[in-house]
């Protein structure tokens, strides 16, 4: 079978490298500043407006465009101005789960009037990703979910007109921006409002995985950041600071569903990087996503790519027909991450147990789409200190690394193993009966938690 992957992305690069926009924080000497507009202001951005974008947002900080923002593997342009992106946060809480309250981002930031309280024992942020915005179903199931399940004053961030763009290194690069506004509220809710850091739980698809681990890097003490599939073309293999790694946050679990190289269209981060790493039926591909048919595409060799039109009025709509198969089929396992998270979360009588795997059970997990070793052995020799259950209790369980879990190929995904389950309370109870020195389960709260967890069981 021939590379047509390879040479799509190829395309896409190519196109995106021919048609860069403006550079959104060009300044040129001389330039008077206009009174500035409130109007939104689309590309390409007029450059004797530019400086004045620029002052605008100027706490935010420069996002300079070299190493290692920028390199042969990450050929991001610069990102686009905040005043395009246009980020905005909305509130949701346990006392109003379905009343939406528009935090005040610029110039001032402000949530007066809001049901905000930082004394509620949680207080989350949920992000979406590449070509999504705030108001897809997921986020709000995600949100219900977990307001049923804690209360918590939970953020929705919508970066919507910055993540639509139809070039995705652009969207990729607008992630910085987007991290550096998120930052910026979050700290004026720890400083201004006295939140405690260790009550802060982060959540971001793909891209929105990223902008949450820009945001948490400036806080220090971040109780927890759950990544649903974090986006690997322009991350895997970069340096800490411009990608997701476990030292973000006090605790990190990651939920891979779409590990697949990019050149065979996988776009979730291949190599764990959480305190905890869930490979979903082996982390490549989830139960029921097929691979697109390629031939649709219309480009069988490098000579296809070399006689695409010059004109961007032809390129272009191929490029967006393009776009939209591989989405479609980057979709269904891409998505499935943060469609796991939210069953486990509504589900308080079954539970996707993870077991601990080698690199060696990871690499055959992914061989065998996490097939090889669903297995009773394996579950047979579980422990406390090799199983971890997905969702809100994760943390205060003991085992940490890399972790298997098998699904259901449909709703409702969690495979229900009532002798796992009764194993795992038996050797809680086993734990909860040693003497308190002899508890330590490693995480806050520990054996408290784990206790809690087992309670819909009994």
């Amino acid at each position: 079978m021939k590379s047509n992957a390879v040479l799509i992305i190829s395309a896409l690069i190519s196109v995106s490298h021919g048609f860069e926009t403006t550079d959104p924080f060009a300044k040129k000497d001389g330039i008077t500043c206009e009174p500035k507009s409130t109007e939104t202001i689309t590309q390409p951005i007029p450059a004797e407006i530019a400086q004045c974008i620029f002052e605008d947002y100027a706490e935010l900080g420069g996002f300079p465009n070299e190493a290692p923002w920028k390199s042969f593997f990450r050929p991001f342009p610069k990102p686009m101005s905040p005043k395009i992106i246009d980020a905005k946060i909305y509130l949701y809480t346990s006392k109003y789960p379905t009343q939406q309250f528009t935090v005040k981002l610029w110039k001032d930031i402000s949530i007066e009037g809001s049901d905000f309280d930082p004394e509620r024992p949680h207080t989350a942020f949920i992000t979406h990703g590449f070509s999504s915005d705030g108001s897809v179903p997921w986020i709000h199931e995600l949100k219900d979910a977990y307001l049923k399940q804690r209360d918590a004053n939970v953020f929705i961030v919508d970066w919507g007109k910055g993540a639509s763009h139809w070039n995705y290194l652009q969207v990729a690069s607008n992630t910085r921006v987007v991290g550096a506004e998120l930052k910026r509220f979050v700290k004026y809710l720890v400083e201004i409002w006295h939140l405690d850091p260790a009550r802060i739980h982060f959540m971001g698809h793909s891209l929105g995985a990223h902008i949450s681990a820009y945001a948490s890097k400036g806080i220090p003490g971040v109780g927890q950041l759950t990544a649903f599939d974090p986006a690997q073309p322009g991350f895997e293999g970069s340096p800490a600071e411009v990608r997701l790694t476990k030292n973000d946050a006090n605790f990190v679990d990651v939920i891979h569903t779409n590990i697949r190289p990019a050149p065979l269209l996988g776009f979730g981060l291949i190599l764990p990087t959480g305190h905890v790493d869930y490979y979903m039926n082996g982390g490549a591909l989830q139960p029921g996503c097929i691979v697109p048919a390629f031939q649709e595409l219309n480009i069988t060799s490098i000579k296809d790519i070399s006689e695409l039109p010059d004109n961007p009025d032809q390129i272009l709509p191929m490029v967006y027909a393009h776009a939209k198969l591989i989405s479609t089929w980057i979709a269904c396992s891409h998505g499935k991450s943060y469609e796991y998270y939210t069953e486990a979360l509504l589900n308080d009588y079954c539970t996707f147990w993870g077991r601990s795997t080698s690199y060696f059970g990871t690499v055959l997990d992914i061989a065998t789409f996490g097939r090889a070793t669903l297995t009773w052995e394996k579950f047979d020799k579980c422990t406390l200190d090799t199983c971890s259950p997905i969702g809100l209790f994760a943390e205060q369980h003991p085992a940490r690394g890399a972790f298997s879990v098998g699904t259901s190929e449909a709703s409702p995904y969690c495979q229900n193993d009532p002798k796992i389950t009764q194993l795992m309370k038996e050797l809680t109870q086993q734990r909860l009966e040693k003497p308190i020195e002899e508890r330590n389960t490693g995480a806050k709260g520990g054996i408290k938690f784990l206790k809690d967890f087992f309670k819909p069981y009994f």
